[in-house]
C-alpha cells in the first residue's frame, strides 16, 4: 500500500509539472528569445489545462474499468481493446495539441529550426560517446545515479533507504 501511494504521489508530482518539464526540455533543444519562451509556456499551460479538465476524467474511467475487469483472468482481446483505447487517447491529445505546436514552430526563425532539428542527433552522438564504452553494469549504475540526482534536485537529498 505504501509503494502504491508513493507511486501515485510520484506520478501526480511529475504530471503536475509536465508543462514545466516540457518547456525545460524544448528550451534545451533550441535557443528561444523571451517572447518565444513565454509563448511556449502559454501554449503548454493551455494544453495541460485542457488535458486535466477533459482527458484525466476519461483516463480515470478507463483505468477503473480495467481494474474491475482484472479481478478475473484478462483475455487477449481485452488487452488488445485496452491498448487500442490507450492509443486513441494519445491520438486525441496529439490532434488537440498539433495546431498550437505548428503555430509555435512557424514562429521559429530558420536558424532555430535547424538548431531544433540538429539537437536530437547531437544528443544521441554525445550519449553514444559517453556510454558505449561502458559495460552493462557500469551503464546501469550510471543511469541509477543520474536518476537519483534528478530526483534529489526536486526533493532534496535522499537517504540510503529511500
Amino acid at each position: 500500500m505504501a509503494l502504491a501511494s508513493l507511486a501515485s504521489c510520484g506520478t501526480q508530482f511529475v504530471y503536475n509539472r509536465l508543462d514545466w518539464l516540457t518547456h525545460y526540455y524544448l528550451s534545451s533543444q533550441v535557443s528561444l528569445d523571451g517572447s518565444q519562451s513565454q509563448e511556449l509556456r502559454d501554449r503548454l499551460q493551455s494544453f495541460f489545462a485542457w488535458h486535466r479538465r477533459n482527458e484525466l476524467p476519461r483516463y480515470a474511467t478507463f483505468l477503473d474499468r480495467m481494474a474491475n475487469d482484472a479481478v478475473r483472468p484478462v483475455s487477449v482481446s481485452q488487452i488488445e481493446s485496452g491498448r487500442r483505447e490507450g492509443e486513441g487517447y494519445v491520438r486525441e491529445a496529439v490532434v488537440h495539441g498539433a495546431p498550437d505546436a505548428a503555430r509555435w514552430l512557424e514562429d521559429l526563425r530558420p536558424a532555430q529550426m535547424e538548431e531544433l532539428s540538429d539537437s536530437p542527433e547531437e544528443d544521441e552522438r554525445g550519449s553514444r560517446e559517453e556510454n558505449c564504452d561502458l559495460d552493462v553494469e557500469e551503464r546501469r549504475e550510471k543511469s541509477t545515479r543520474r536518476f537519483i540526482d534528478n530526483v534529489e534536485k526536486w526533493t532534496g537529498d535522499l537517504t540510503g533507504g529511500q
